[in-house]
């Protein structure tokens, strides 16, 4: 299991949190089931039960853009803004080597 430690803003007003309750969250580069990079949201919306999506598992999803990697000592800060909520993701650089500067990402989250 890879050791991250994660900063990241929430809007509570659409996605509201507790204290010592558990989430999981997933981080991925599409939404398709199978990984395809492009994914047209728009279509998404319009015809839900045809295609299959992973924000079909998960109650709160941002999209966001890497702008910024930091290496601070052993390990490696990659910060993520989705639309002025920011992520911070820190851990050893092994286990942050599929991020790329200027990438999209998605995050996915449901309390569990």
């Amino acid at each position: 299991m890879h050791q991250l430690e994660v900063e990241l803003d929430v809007n509570s007003e659409i996605y509201p949190m507790e204290v010592k309750e558990h989430y999981d969250f997933a981080i991925s580069t599409s939404l398709t089931n199978d990984g395809a990079p492009d994914f047209d949201l728009f279509q998404y919306a319009h015809e839900r039960e045809s295609i299959p999506s992973l924000m079909d598992s998960y109650h709160y999803v941002m999209n966001g853009k890497i702008f910024k990697c930091i290496v601070e000592g052993e390990k490696l800060s990659i910060f993520v803004s989705f639309g002025g909520l920011l992520m911070r993701l820190t851990g050893a650089p092994k286990n942050l080597k599929g991020f790329e500067m200027d990438s999209r990402i998605f995050l996915l989250m449901k309390k569990v």
